[in-house]
């Protein structure tokens, strides 16, 4: 079985530097019980740059797996 990589990219077309906050929600199982799960990851990103947000494996839909980005400029 292959497992699914969610990976979040953002690009900084903004003249000032960017920090961004990635947050994930989701669920697993374990021996059974739905157990909750989130993680949230933050960057700086400068003007015209590009860069990994986040990457996650296997939190699809059926995990219920929610993604949210919010960036402001510093």
């Amino acid at each position: 079985m292959e497992e699914v990589v969610y990976t979040i990219l953002i690009t900084n077309h903004d003249a000032r530097i960017l920090r961004c906050s990635t947050l994930l929600a989701g669920s697993y199982y374990e021996n059974g019980i739905k157990l909750p799960i989130s993680d949230r990851q933050s960057i700086t990103i400068f003007p015209d740059q590009q860069l990994k947000a986040g990457t996650w494996l296997g939190m699809d839909e059926k995990s219920g797996a929610t993604y949210s980005v919010k960036c402001r400029a510093i």
